[in-house]
């Protein structure tokens, strides 16, 4: 053979040795590609369970359960003279909760609190701290002198953290005897999503707030204040807090007329999305940190004067 026609054998040899490795290691890519992206769906479908946040249908009165990470969670608990709360968190098979939360202390927020802490080991409870002469009220307080729970009085401006959630307390700097006013407001923030939980402040609370916290209102997801009265949710309060959804919890029927026309007129006025617990039931929002999914047990349109 002559050495020029063995030599262009040989390069020709090389060549497709060459390209057969390239296909092969293009294949091996495209393969690692494939396990990337499917490897990312189950990472995004995991992360949407990142933090739920339950609504509970508790009639005319405000109950939430929040789930994230290893934590649990409450924040108010009904109404005294139901019995939802509870039976509620054992089909979410909570064992203990972290956190208990009695806004203020109407007996239509920590209603069932007493129930909550004889039932489940709780480590912290909150409570503004003014007094109220109810039996609802003693019983509460007996039932925390008779757990195990640390007792605190949170003040606006302090923040906490549990695992990659912060609780930020907006809501009251010092109480002035007005239940309502003096309703603990938390901004609970999971990544780039945050919920506003406003328990009964009214319009006062509501322009202390606004001077002193203004954009930092801004939160995805409101609660909206006293049961969608019009003592509360005041327009300018709403455009600083921009919800993409605001949950309103009353009871289908209540002598209140909640929620007010004047408040829906609002809210319909700054584009969110409105659910309540007398229309939809129980309330389940879930979120990976960027993005929210709403979950209803039923529906029905809100309307006025329910």
């Amino acid at each position: 053979m002559k050495p020029i026609v063995r030599k262009l054998l040989i390069n020709l040899i090389i060549i497709i040795v060459v390209l057969v490795g390239i296909d092969k290691w293009l294949a091996s890519e495209a393969d690692k590609e494939v396990l990337n992206d499917d490897a990312s769906a189950k990472q995004v479908e995991n992360q949407l369970e990142g933090m739920s946040v339950h609504f509970i249908d508790v009639g005319q009165a405000d109950s939430a359960y929040i789930e994230f990470d290893d934590y649990n969670v409450l924040i108010d608990a009904g109404d005294w003279s139901g019995d939802e709360v509870v039976p509620y968190l054992k089909e979410q098979e909570v064992e203990s909760l972290d956190l208990v939360i009695g806004s203020h202390e109407h007996a239509d927020h920590i209603g069932q609190m007493d129930k909550v802490l004889e039932e489940f080991e709780v480590k912290e409870v909150w409570m503004p701290g003014n007094e109220h002469a109810t039996k609802t009220y003693y019983r509460v307080l007996d039932a925390i002198m008779n757990s195990e729970a640390n007792y605190e009085e949170p003040r606006a401006g302090e923040i906490y953290e549990m695992g990659d959630v912060v609780l930020e307390v907006l809501n009251p700097y010092e109480l002035t005897g007005d239940y309502n006013n003096d309703s603990i407001v938390l901004k609970v923030t999971y990544d780039d999503v945050s919920f506003l939980f406003t328990g009964d402040a009214e319009i006062q609370a509501e322009k202390e707030m606004i001077n002193e916290w203004n954009e930092k209102l801004s939160s995805t997801v409101l609660k909206a204040g006293h049961h969608g009265s019009e003592t509360s949710s005041t327009k300018k309060f709403l455009e600083l807090v921009d919800p993409s959804v605001t949950v309103l919890s009353y009871g289908i029927g209540n002598d209140y007329k909640h929620p007010h026309s004047v408040v829906l007129d609002r809210l319909e006025q700054v584009n969110t999305d409105v659910y309540s617990t007398a229309s939809h039931g129980n309330i389940i929002i879930t979120t990976d940190g960027k993005n929210i999914h709403v979950e209803t047990e039923r529906e029905r349109k809100v309307i006025p004067g329910d």
